[in-house]
């Protein structure tokens, strides 16, 4: 059995439903909860996202949070207080599940995660990938522990719920960003790295393949770079990092035409394309032009420039 949980809102549910319907196709046979955290979900779109796990034979629960919980957090443009909701998961979830699998809704799943959840976190609080920025000295000058400890990202967490339930590490975490805000840049990532830098097993890049793995030059150390081209040539989950998403009409991720196969197999209609702002719309057709003109490659898989509708 697979526990799966994701935190959003109204805005995100549709991209949930595309997550979860690429979990299921690659998961056939293969007994799944879902564990939806929300502070706000229409009963529509909460009835669309079980008739996905319906669909497939699985289970699925909503767990309702006031938002109050986190009234004074920071917030910003592209991330809203439900970023927050993963920390609630080992309060929320029964006391008999004592392992499970945190993903953003910004991502598909292209594989089997059943290794995954295989992996031994005895004695680890969670299981993450390296973030996308992991040698940005800033993250550890601002947060204060030492660059020895990776910076993770907090997109993908597989979470040793016993040890969170047993350390008190939700509290421990909320505390932190009640007491540091003035350094708190990536919201809840930060305060997971500031609080658990000794508690992480780090996993394969193959499960969180975030936007900047692709570049050319990628920012992370060379050591890295054997398995980030593997990585990006076979990934388990593919996360649409930055502002820009695959239901933007200027993504360039390589992957955006992933997110529009399972967008096609799940219960939303492909509709309109989303602009993510004029300036960013501005940037991408001066870019676009650029690579016309002068066939400029800058990722190491070929861009996708024109992909299907995705979206709604």
């Amino acid at each position: 059995m697979l526990d799966i949980v994701f935190g959003i809102d109204d805005n995100y549910a549709q991209y949930c439903g595309v997550l979860m319907t690429s979990i299921c196709e690659n998961h056939h046979g293969l007994p799944i909860r879902f564990h939806v955290l929300t502070m706000e979900l229409s009963s529509k779109r909460e009835k669309k996202l079980r008739e996905i796990a319906n669909k497939y034979g699985n289970h699925f629960f909503v767990y309702k949070i006031s938002s109050l919980k986190f009234d004074s957090f920071p917030v910003s443009d592209h991330i809203n207080l439900s970023a927050y909701n993963r920390l609630l998961i080992p309060l929320l979830l029964p006391n008999t599940v004592s392992k499970c699998l945190y993903m953003d809704s910004d991502m598909v799943v292209d594989g089997s995660l059943q290794e995954l959840f295989e992996v031994d976190l005895s004695g680890y609080a969670l299981g993450a990938v390296v973030d996308q920025s992991v040698d940005d000295i800033r993250h550890y000058n601002r947060l204060n522990y030492p660059s020895s400890k990776p910076y993770f990202n907090s997109g993908l967490l597989l979470l040793n719920l016993n040890m969170w339930r047993e350390l008190d590490l939700t509290n421990r975490i909320l505390k932190y960003i009640v007491d540091n805000k003035s350094v708190i840049r990536f919201h809840d990532q930060d305060a997971l790295n500031a609080v658990l830098h000794d508690m992480v097993l780090y996993l394969p890049l193959r499960y969180n393949v975030q936007y900047s793995f692709f570049l050319k030059n990628p920012m992370i150390s060379r050591k890295y770079w054997d398995e980030l081209h593997l990585a990006v040539r076979n990934p388990v989950v593919i996360h649409f990092t930055n502002k820009v998403k695959p239901w933007h009409r200027n993504c360039l991720n390589p992957y955006r035409y992933k997110y529009t196969q399972y967008n096609d197999l799940s219960l939303w209609p492909c509709g309109r394309l989303k602009s993510s702002s004029l300036s960013y719309d501005l940037h991408f057709f001066l870019k676009k032009a650029f690579y016309i003109v002068f066939r400029h490659r800058r990722f190491v898989l070929p861009t996708i420039l024109d992909g299907n509708c995705v979206g709604r």
